[in-house]
């Protein structure tokens, strides 16, 4: 194995600054995942984020690409249980928001191109020494893709193959005495697929020789069929017990929770504590983040045993997963005492209703289930019940029935066996209408029930750790016996509007998740728990609570409160310095919070401060001694000073004698050591303190929408400072020095700003844009000097530079861009046969824009490689109020040329159009991959004035053969400047 982990890492070259994609091809069983894992394990600590997405074909197939991007996005960027709204969305989150990151993904086995291009789009999205590593059978995918770099995975070596094949049947890499001659055979048969010789040596293990050739006689006797009888042999070895744990997973429950199940099969009479251990030690599982996985070959033996119980009739089967067959059980009440699961999986719904997603639904009659006594899990969804329900079995031990259409549960159904149901977006509204005991029930969802009127009582069972009624809108009051709930973990009311009032004296001693969001009506909600010694995160965001209890102190082990949007929250006790465990404190939105508590500083690990939008004008003291804080914002802090009513009237009619501010008092923020990101935008600040240059770990600073007029002259002694926005600071006359760290500064509408300070010790820019600064303009010493542009492309950060967006005032193109046109939105290059070598690093191109209307448009430029089109959209969006100048960078790797294209280009030159696309077809380029598909983009060409772009080269030496090849072919355009006088751009 180490030889093949040593390949991949060579393949992968750490060393290149590039982003590269490599696959990993070859048969199943072979060990792709296992190789992949290694290096992942390997190498994930050299990448600032990564993400090992298993099992895309299957997961995307069942839960949908939506799904597989959430779990991408939330792993890359950090943030837990991230959602996004469609798949479109979440493309264009994945491509904007993780460009700026060295990352490693991994995208195992992965069988069609689109959930390539819904999960990575293009290599080039992703920073500096990305890596993405795909796993497939199918080599086809990965060329069809562009990928380059592949290493098939080989067989086992012979001594390879000993060696791992020892480790499962000896534990130990040697074999005992006596065994060499069978154990040549079994490595013979094994033929060096990895899969086969662990499952093999694990059945074998422990076994006498009579067993071993017993074994192996079976498996000589059938030929070409090496994993498959291998696995077949493991199964039939297991007893009872395991042997339904094995086809329950295989059949309903790959990657669930191993908790979860293991409640789940408990009630059914199982033992899976030792089953599941059994099967692991079998290597027919494996465990992975608590979830249980099984590689799809033994998946489909479980598969195809449980279709040779009767392959004609579905109803006579034990479980049934496939919706034909589910269709042709229930529809004709074929089922029978047979039939043990039924589970169908419906490809997500983006949180919407799943009646308007589902193509095909099921007719079913009263008696339906009326043969099926057996029946342990259901999981169905969105049936037509035009005559009711009599009958659902009371063996059952899973319910999953989203949509159910019934306004209660059928009266004859009492599983007190029963352990998980879900009835999410269902038309229930009261559970039961008699009384049923369910003390093994640990999970009640009735999500987005919106008839649901009235909450069940909890007394019938006393067991539950998962309550979740999230958008129950028509929800007035939960029942009072909610405290009998000694075991629940998770309470989640969120968007039950018309909630008003929570049971009094509840004492949810094992609580740890408690969500009212948006319980609008709730007010006095803490008052209404006593001790919770287990909570660890509050939501309360979106409520109407005016203050935060005294109680709040007994929470102490709270690590992150929510009160976001809170808006007649005044006041935060100060005895909320008590909760040493506070990790994250979300403030934003309560508009009527004027101060934060003095012992604020106590809070010794809070690492995330979060109150824009607030009333505070000033901090508490304390607050420097925040020594773990990691992000800190105060946006939108400015307390208005006309607090009458004919003041804001007169605001509205007069904007010039309207509201006046008080703008937010700094704390010294130089005792902030671990801070990287401190926003403090729409502030009012007059001026910024020098000790802000203090904040060594500091990466992102916003200051956009104050008053100041100038920044710190040592502003560049912040050394790991990434992104500045200084955006709407219509008085900053002048940009200081800063680090060479810094990527990106938006100085957009700063509109008194004349000066920027050594503009050609900018090396390290991906985003310069100072769009509406028309002073800038009137400077003999523009910012965009033909210096400016040359130092973006010298030494290692040409190399390594993906991207380049910089605009700013001006009208003429830079003599620097080698071939113009000085009358149109169009520039074209005819290019020599040499032009394409591996110095060509890509071409800068540049706009010229007249005045605009006040529409937002995002910028672009339409590649025309002969009948071939790419569309470059950085990602900036602005209103131009004056004459703009656009530069953008056009990779190698983003043209992604094949071998066809260089030749037209070679024929017909390339032609760049300048464009804009108007931001409401924005989400609608980026949702379709843009790139390619010219009729979904409104492109609009008005006020592109002039045009200008330039090769690209690693060195002088290449330009100048470039150019003089050609002048020598005399395809220099008339508008073309003397490239004599040009110094060849540097990279």
């Amino acid at each position: 194995m180490n030889s093949r982990v040593e390949k991949v890492i060579e393949l992968l070259d750490l060393g290149l600054d590039d982003a590269r994609v490599i696959g990993i091809w070859g048969m199943g069983g072979i060990g792709k995942t296992t190789i992949t894992r290694a290096v992942y394990d390997y190498i994930s600590s050299q990448f600032d984020s990564f993400s090992f997405i298993e099992n895309v074909r299957e997961v995307s197939k069942r839960s949908g690409l939506k799904t597989l991007q959430e779990q991408l996005i939330s792993e890359i960027l950090m943030e837990r249980d991230l959602k996004v709204g469609n798949i479109g969305v979440g493309l264009s989150m994945i491509k904007n928001r993780v460009c700026c990151k060295k990352v490693l993904i991994v995208l195992d086995d992965v069988d069609e191109s689109v959930e390539l291009e819904r999960l990575i789009g293009k290599c080039h999205w992703f920073g500096f020494g990305s890596r993405i590593i795909i796993t497939t059978r199918d080599k086809h995918l990965l060329f069809e893709y562009g990928v380059r770099h592949v290493y098939e995975a080989e067989e086992l070596s012979k001594v390879e193959a000993i060696e791992l094949f020892n480790s499962k049947a000896f534990n130990t890499d040697q074999h005992k005495e006596g065994y060499g001659e069978l154990l040549d055979r079994v490595v013979e048969y094994a033929k060096g697929v990895p899969l086969a010789l662990k499952v093999l040596g694990s059945f074998l293990c422990g076994r006498n020789k009579g067993e071993w050739e017993s074994a192996l006689n079976r498996l000589k006797e059938i030929p070409g069929k090496v994993v498959g009888e291998v696995l077949r042999i493991s199964y039939d070895a297991l007893d009872w017990n395991e042997k339904e744990i094995f086809l329950d997973i295989a059949c309903f429950f790959k990657g669930k929770d191993k908790n979860d199940l293991t409640k789940i099969l408990d009630s059914c009479g199982f033992n899976p504590g030792v089953g599941i251990n059994v099967l692991v030690e079998k290597s027919l599982i494996t465990i992975s983040d608590n979830k249980l996985l099984m590689h799809d070959l033994i998946q489909k033996l479980g598969w195809e045993i449980v279709h040779q119980e009767s392959p004609k009739e579905p109803g006579k089967r034990s479980r049934l997963w496939l919706f034909e067959d589910v269709y042709r059980a229930l529809m004709d009440n074929a089922g029978t005492q047979a039939v043990e699961g039924i589970v169908v999986e419906y490809n997500g719904f983006g949180g919407e209703n799943p009646e308007c997603f589902v193509p095909k639904q099921l007719m079913l009659s009263p008696k339906a289930f009326a043969n099926m006594k057996n029946l342990r899990f259901l999981k169905i969804f969105c049936t037509h019940l035009y005559e009711g329900l009599e009958y659902l079995p009371n063996s059952l031990r899973f319910v999953d029935w989203c949509g159910y259409p019934l306004k209660y549960m059928p009266l004859t159904f009492q599983p007190e066996y029963l352990v998980e149901l879900n009835l999410t977006y269902s038309r229930i509204e009261q559970l039961w209408k008699g009384t049923v005991l369910l003390d093994k029930l640990r999970v009640l969802n009735l999500s987005f029930s919106a008839y649901l009127k009235k909450s069940p009582d909890f007394t019938r069972f006393p067991n539950l750790e998962r309550l979740i009624l999230e958008g129950c809108v028509n929800l007035v009051n939960l029942h009072e016996s909610l405290g009998v709930l000694k075991r629940l973990v998770c309470l989640n009311l969120k968007d039950c509007k018309n909630l008003r009032s929570l049971p009094s004296g509840i004492h949810l001693e094992s609580l740890e998740i408690l969500i009212v969001s948006r319980c609008s009506k709730l007010e006095n909600i803490l008052e209404s728990f006593g001790h919770m010694n287990c909570l660890s995160e509050l939501y309360l965001d979106g409520t109407s609570i005016k203050e935060l209890p005294h109680s709040i102190e007994r929470f102490t082990n709270l690590a992150l409160i929510n009160l976001r949007d809170c808006r007649n929250l005044r006041s935060l006790p100060n005895n909320i310095s008590q909760l040493k465990a506070l990790k994250t404190l979300i403030l934003s939105g309560c508009s009527k919070l004027e101060k934060l508590p003095e012992g604020l500083g106590l809070l010794s690990c809070l690492k995330e401060l979060r109150a824009d939008w607030t009333a505070i004008r000033q901090t508490p003291s304390s607050i420097v001694l925040l020594k773990s804080l990691e992000t800190l914002s105060f946006q939108g802090c400015k307390r208005s000073t006309c607090n009458s009513w004919s003041s804001s009237i007169l605001s509205l009619f007069f904007p010039q004698r309207g509201e006046k501010y008080m703008a937010l008092k700094l704390p010294a923020l130089s005792g902030f050591e671990s801070l990287t990101n401190l926003n403090l935008r729409d502030c009012y600040l007059k001026s910024i303190p020098t000790d802000i240059c203090r904040l060594s770990s500091l990466q992102s600073l916003g200051l956009s929408g104050n008053d100041f007029d100038s920044l710190p002259g040592s502003f560049n002694q912040l050394s790991k400072l990434v992104y500045l926005s200084v955006t709407g600071c219509k008085m900053l006359r002048e940009l200081p020095e800063l680090s060479p760290s810094v990527s990106t500064v938006n100085a957009c509408n700063c509109e008194s700003l004349t000066t920027i300070s050594s503009p050609a010790k900018f090396k390290n820019i991906d985003g310069f844009w100072f769009t509406n600064c028309f002073k800038l303009a009137e400077n003999k010493h523009n910012i965009l000097t033909d210096t400016l542009l040359s130092n973006q492309f010298q030494g290692s950060y040409g190399r390594r530079r993906k991207s380049l967006n910089i605009i700013f005032p001006g009208s003429e193109i830079p003599k620097w861009f080698t071939h113009q046109n000085a009358t149109g939105h169009s520039v074209s290059i005819k290019l020599p046969r040499n032009w394409y070598n591996k110095k060509f690093l890509g071409f800068s191109v540049c706009a010229a824009i007249g005045l605009m209307d006040d529409i937002l448009l995002k910028i672009g430029i339409q590649v025309k490689i002969g009948e071939s089109l790419r569309h470059y959209h950085p990602y900036i969006s602005c209103v131009m109020k004056y004459e703009t100048l656009w530069v953008g960078y056009i990779s190698r790797h983003f043209l992604d040329l094949n071998q066809l294209e260089v030749d037209r280009m070679n024929e017909g030159g390339i032609e760049f159009v300048a464009h804009f696309i108007r931001q409401d077809d924005l989400d609608i380029a980026d949702g379709c991959m843009g790139y390619k598909y010219d009729d979904k983009l409104n492109l609009m060409h008005p006020g592109v004035k002039k045009c200008g772009a330039r090769l690209v080269y690693e060195d002088d030496d290449e330009v100048e053969n470039v150019i003089a090849t050609s002048k020598r072919r005399r395809d220099v355009p008339t508008g073309h400047p003397n490239t004599k006088k040009l110094r060849p751009l540097m990279l």
